[in-house]
């Protein structure tokens, strides 16, 4: 009688954790959900207003200074954006919702654009990085 409580105390103990377990992956994906959908919205307008100043629209920027900080900050939020549908795409995969392309990349133009993209904060504080 003692081991048949003992064993039905165990179950409810286990069905109790697994719940629980999955209320926590609940939670979780839906703050994944809710930070991706945070940081999205707010960076479609910046690119897009970003993308009208280089273009022109308002008004052409004559200090080739300041243009070339804006194209940085541009491909800045562009790769942040990118990092943000990453964390969509991972989670959809995750969930198996998604679909992964396994694709052949030229990584001399990644690794390249790694450096060109950390080579004026590096200036900045002095250090030197040579490929």
């Amino acid at each position: 009688m003692k081991l048949l409580f003992e064993e039905r105390k165990r179950k409810e103990n286990i069905e109790r954790i697994l719940k629980e377990e999955m209320e926590l992956a609940e939670a979780k994906d839906q703050f994944i959900l809710s930070i991706q959908h945070h940081l999205r919205t707010p960076l479609g307008p910046v690119r897009g207003y970003l993308e009208r100043i280089l273009e022109g629209t308002y008004g052409k920027e004559e200090n080739p200074i300041i243009r070339e900080k804006l194209v940085e900050i541009k491909k800045s939020i562009d790769n942040l954006y990118s990092l943000v549908e990453s964390l969509l795409d991972l989670q959809e995969l995750r969930l198996k919702k998604g679909k992964l392309n396994l694709e052949d990349c030229q990584i001399e133009n990644l690794i390249e654009s790694v450096v060109e993209e950390c080579l004026p904060l590096a200036q900045e504080k002095g250090l030197l990085s040579k490929i």
